[in-house]
């Protein structure tokens, strides 16, 4: 398998998030998968499924997301913009 590929399996399987949060996030996906779904249901039903993703949408940013490393460096995404700043 290529580094590529195996990179944005990694990604895709949310390998950086623990298993609550990796359910959370599944949880969120279906939320709005439902919505989506159910758009010519009646009112009732619609009113339950977006409040069921608003809960969704609640619930997700309770989310603690690790901090991005630049593959060049190692370094943080973050400490790249303070640097670009303080150039002339």
């Amino acid at each position: 398998m290529s580094d590529d590929t195996r990179a944005m399996l990694d990604e895709l399987l949310l390998r950086r998030l623990t298993w609550r949060d990796r359910w959370v996030a599944v949880y969120f996906a279906l939320s709005l998968a439902a919505i989506i779904i159910t758009a010519e249901a009646p009112i009732w039903v619609m009113i339950a499924m977006m409040l069921n993703f608003f809960n969704a949408a609640r619930v997700v940013q309770t989310i603690d997301l690790p901090p991005e490393e630049d593959e060049a460096t190692g370094e943080d995404n973050e400490d790249e913009t303070e640097v670009e700043a303080s150039k002339p």
